[in-house]
């Protein structure tokens, strides 16, 4: 929520009790949640893919500050690329909040869901590797394979030591390419760096379901 297009700032001063009307208050109510809700979190999310690219440029606060009190504090209209600035930031320092408090980093990557709107330029995976460069202490955790360029993400996973991939969704999304993709992993990485199931849904009975395509997927791959 902290980087969605329709972001609103009041439900977070009222949370954190922090009057925002510049970056560096911003920058203090993203500390505030991170020091509220860390002990308990298991990681964060970015899932920005929705909306926009994931590369996410190391934009200097100086630059970053006037655009923010534009876009977010006076409601002028932005462009896309004074969002995307502001965007660019605040990611880059929720990453180093992370780091701080010992949270993985979970990025959505590769295809959408519903339908009739995905833009496959902005699900990238191959435009995180920044990132993956800039914060070796981060421990990231690409989602959903990066489907359809889930050879990105075995080939990402391999070369960065800091790069885990998760496979919530994608027995359900294409069972088949995860049947490939998990031969490829096992060949390619350590098995620790694979997380060969997630559920992804807000209801048992379909996690419970997904979980059963999984144990036969893996049982299937390993035999």
């Amino acid at each position: 929520p902290l980087l969605e297009d329709s972001l609103v700032l009041a439900p977070y001063e009222k949370a954190a009790g922090i009057s925002c009307t510049k970056l560096s208050d911003w920058k203090a109510i993203i500390d505030r949640q991170f020091e509220r809700w860390a002990p308990t979190a298991v990681a964060i999310k970015n899932q920005s893919a929705y909306s926009r690219e994931i590369r996410f440029e190391n934009v200097r606060e100086e630059d970053a500050a006037p655009l923010f009190e534009k876009w977010l504090v006076r409601r002028e209209e932005v462009t896309r690329e004074e969002k995307k600035g502001v965007q660019d930031f605040v990611f880059h320092h929720c990453i180093r909040r992370a780091i701080d408090h010992g949270l993985p980093v979970k990025i959505h990557t590769g295809y959408h869901a519903w339908n009739n709107f995905s833009d496959p330029s902005w699900f990238q995976p191959k435009d995180l590797a920044n990132l993956f460069r800039r914060y070796p202490r981060a421990q990231f955790d690409l989602f959903h394979m990066g489907y359809p360029e889930q050879m990105d993400v075995v080939a990402l996973a391999k070369h960065y030591a800091n790069v885990r991939v998760d496979l919530c969704w994608t027995w359900l999304l294409d069972a088949g390419a995860t049947l490939d993709f998990l031969r490829h992993c096992l060949g390619a990485l350590p098995s620790n760096k694979l997380s060969a199931f997630g559920g992804d849904y807000p209801y048992p009975d379909c996690v419970y379901g997904h979980s059963r395509m999984a144990r036969d997927g893996v049982a299937l791959v390993l035999s």
